[in-house]
This record gives structure tokens, C-alpha cells and sequence, in this order.
């Protein structure tokens, strides 16, 4: 099984045009200039939906989690899902607030959330998250 340095969580209810995914997308391209492997499901499968088991090797596989919140993620049960499997596999665990005065659910700690300095642009953003998530991988050390 390929090891990750982050699994990327978001909801999928979401317009391809929106705040979220053009933060994804930079903060993807980031850790990936930076030579770190990233599973987002837009550049890492082909159309169609991952079986919870697939689901569940790729997160343990990964070392960071990075859930990026929004309304629809935070009412979402595969989002819950995907936390619940990070955490059983003790794959560490970081939330992204995205929406402007949004609620982090219920599921996160306050110290698993990034905090984003804001006003910002999307790319900000981004490079924010990309940041934050070197340095946790750089404290983590490689992979075994």
C-alpha cells in the first residue's frame, strides 16, 4: 500500500469553483512542489466513490489528516467517518476552518484546528495550511 505524507478530507457537495477547492488546489500543489505525497480524490482517483475499506488503508497510511471545514462538511457523515478512521488508525488530525464564520463541528478539539491569520485570499490561504502542514510533517520525521 502507497504511504501519504496527508490525506485531504472535504465534502464533495461542494461547486468546483468554490472558496474550498481553489484552497485545496494550492495548498495540494504546494505540499507537492515541496515533495510531499498528497491523497486528495480529485488528483489521486478516477470518477466514482472509494469502498470504506480502501477508504480506511489510505488514511492509515497516511501520517496528517487535513479536513478542510466548511457547512457542508460539518453535516457531513463520510466526513465524520473519515475522522473517526484517522483517529482509530492514529493518523494525526488537523481541521481548516474555510467558511467565514463557520463552527468547527463538535468532532475536533480546538488544538487539531489551523488557525488561519485573517483578511486573506484564497491563496493565503492556502500557503497557511501548506505551511502549517510542513511543519507538522518536519516534526514527525519520515516515514519508518
Amino acid at each position: 500500500m502507497k504511504q501519504y505524507d496527508v490525506f485531504f478530507s472535504h465534502s464533495t457537495r461542494t461547486d468546483p469553483d468554490t472558496t474550498t477547492e481553489k484552497v485545496i488546489e494550492v495548498a495540494y500543489r504546494c505540499l507537492i512542489a515541496h515533495r510531499r505525497t498528497v491523497f486528495w480524490d480529485r488528483k489521486c482517483m478516477d470518477e466514482g466513490k472509494l469502498l470504506p475499506a480502501e477508504l480506511r488503508d489510505i488514511i492509515g497510511h497516511s501520517r496528517l489528516a487535513v479536513f478542510f471545514i466548511t457547512q457542508a462538511a460539518g453535516q457531513s457523515s463520510w466526513v465524520e467517518f473519515e475522522l473517526e478512521v484517522a483517529r482509530a488508525s492514529q493518523t494525526r488530525v488537523r481541521g481548516v476552518l474555510i467558511d467565514a464564520g463557520a463552527q468547527p463541528p463538535g468532532w475536533f478539539l480546538p488544538s487539531e484546528l489551523i488557525r488561519l491569520q485573517c483578511p486573506m485570499t484564497e491563496e493565503g490561504a492556502a500557503v497557511q495550511v501548506c505551511s502549517e502542514v510542513l511543519r507538522i510533517l518536519d516534526s514527525l520525521g519520515r516515514f519508518d
